[in-house]
């Protein structure tokens, strides 16, 4: 095996196991406390479900900024985000013309949901040119304040919040993502309508935990997102290309579902039925990395995720995801996340979860000053 093999812990052949190089899962037993896996009869496509994996990973947090209510020829313009979070609009009612900066603008209606998986800038406004006067009132939270104009109807009432994650997942999900994503209420599947709905009563009633609520609807609309995007063609380069990708999703399965193996382009190629040069191929194409760099990536990304839920050491971690030697991993580990193992613990002891500053949400109005 040569170094570079050796490094990223994809095996070229099968050498004598040495210091640092990844567990065979077939001679090495399991970390104790580390998750066990036990045979599955179902096709090696099912066995797992990477995607819900991946959105573990993330570690999402949502939170909700604020009500916001408007009528009139009104424009609100959202900043960049610092990173870290996905910000999102929910439209309870009415409808309004979205802008990223970096993408073409289009209308939201009724019981969609807007998201910025990256915190991308964007503009909100009337549908109508920006001439006249506007109305609005905001709130933070949930409920909304007293309408100013009682001679003019609400326009269009959003619901205005955000999706902390975990920076050093970012790259395995919503850096593959588009700048702005649209899921409207009628997505031809069933399931966006009736929950845009139930957020909806939500927000009119005065009912207690209605934050929490809506809180998990929301994030069940983003993961309903989720899976809708892997059935679009416009997916990069990426873990969620590899998923959508009926022929290589087995492979990637495969390096979720036992990250201690010792694998290889050759046995990887045999989940997907190719030959090893045309897999090698397929899979750079689609992934936009080797195999060798996808496996280092799902060992680290799962490794941090026992650092964070686990009280596993950093040893026993180590074997779990496939190496040997704690040294071995923790340089591979700080390589891929940018921090060593120890430090991301130590992090996360302490409640320091490297969080960004909070969304655009609380931009002004246009015509408003701008908050101190």
């Amino acid at each position: 095996m040569d170094q570079h093999a050796a490094r990223d812990g994809l095996s070229r052949r099968r050498p004598r196991p040495r210091a640092g190089a990844p567990a065979e899962d077939a001679q090495s037993k399991p970390a104790v406390g580390a998750p066990r896996r036990r045979a599955d009869p179902r096709p090696p496509h099912e066995q797992v479900d990477v995607l819900g994996e991946l959105i573990t990973l993330c570690a999402l947090r949502g939170s909700l900024d604020l009500r916001c209510q408007m009528a009139g020829d009104y424009l609100v313009d959202h900043p960049a985000s610092t990173g870290g979070e996905a910000v999102f609009h929910m439209v309870l009612a009415g409808s309004c013309l979205v802008s990223p900066a970096d993408g073409p603008s289009f209308v939201a209606a009724s019981g969609a949901l807007v998201l910025f998986p990256r915190g991308g800038a964007h503009r909100l406004s009337s549908t109508a040119p920006v001439r006249g006067r506007a109305w609005h009132s905001r709130a933070p939270g949930l409920h909304a304040a007293p309408w100013p104009a009682a001679d003019v109807a609400v326009e269009v009432d959003l619901l205005c919040g955000r999706f902390r994650y975990d920076t050093a997942a970012a790259p395995i999900l919503f850096d593959a993502l588009p700048g702005a994503m649209h899921v409207p209420a009628d997505t031809g599947d069933g399931g966006a309508g009736p929950i845009s709905r139930l957020i909806r009563a939500e927000a009119e009633a005065a009912r207690p935990a209605a934050v929490e609520v809506v809180t998990a609807l929301t994030t069940a609309l983003l993961v309903m997102a989720l899976r809708r995007h892997l059935d679009t063609p416009q997916l990069g380069p990426g873990m969620l290309a590899l998923l959508a990708d009926r022929a290589l999703a087995p492979s990637l399965v495969a390096m979720f579902g036992s990250p201690a193996r010792r694998w290889t382009v050759a046995t990887l190629a045999a989940r997907t039925n190719m030959s090893r040069a045309t897999f090698a191929r397929r899979f750079a194409a689609v992934a936009g990395q080797g195999p060798a760099e996808i496996l280092l990536a799902v060992r680290c990304h799962l490794a941090l995720e026992m650092l964070r839920a686990s009280r596993l050491s950093v040893g026993e971690i180590a074997a779990a995801v496939g190496y040997r030697s704690e040294s071995a991993f923790g340089k591979a580990f700080a390589r891929r996340i940018g921090v060593t193992p120890a430090l991301v613990r130590r992090r996360w002891a302490q409640g320091d979860r490297r969080e960004a500053s909070p969304s655009g949400a609380t931009a002004p109005l246009r015509g408003e000053p701008a908050p101190a």
